[in-house]
């Protein structure tokens, strides 16, 4: 199943299992510029995953940030993703404990994504949001402009698909 479009953002669900106590497991993977990124012999937990799309999805009126239009990747990400791992998260403001809800995307793919790879979406004009990510085990960066809405988009279809499996499980 593939929510989005490979070249740009997309979800892809491969196989997926219910087990005896009736949670639902699944392939994961994102499609990030054309390019695979995930772990597709990990299986991760369907529940926790449209959990934190649904999250992510809430905050897209708090990552419009045109304020970083001008800056290059490596900056906006270290502004909005490594700054919140760096943080001490019992005293820092608000303003830093939100960076993970409002623009990072690893944790919706679980053990699947989230010790391989880092991605940020921040929107930074009506029509523009920028897909910035790195992968941990040589750092590399990555970026692509997407449309404002694309990767929201899929993550609701997603969403829907999701909730549907859950509730026939």
């Amino acid at each position: 199943m593939l929510f989005g479009e490979k070249d740009k953002f997309a979800i892809e669900i491969g196989e997926s299992d219910v087990l005896a106590d009736g949670w639902v497991y699944c392939q994961f993977r994102f499609w990030l510029g054309g390019q695979p990124a995930g772990d597709w012999d990990d299986r991760i937990r369907l529940d926790t995953s449209i959990k934190y799309m649904a999250e992510f999805c809430s905050h897209e009126d708090a990552r419009k940030r045109p304020d970083v239009a001008h800056l290059d990747a490596e900056s906006v990400f270290n502004l909005l993703h490594s700054r919140y791992f760096e943080a001490d998260l019992a005293t820092c403001g608000e303003d830093i404990r939100s960076l993970r809800d409002c623009f990072h995307l690893e944790e919706i793919g679980g053990s699947a994504i989230i010790d391989k790879y880092a991605i940020i979406v921040v929107t930074t004009t009506v029509d523009a949001s920028r897909l910035i990510w790195k992968r941990w085990k040589d750092s590399e960066l990555n970026e692509i402009t997407l449309l404002t809405g694309d990767v929201e988009a899929a993550g609701y279809q997603y969403n829907d698909w999701g909730q549907h499996v859950l509730d026939s499980a």
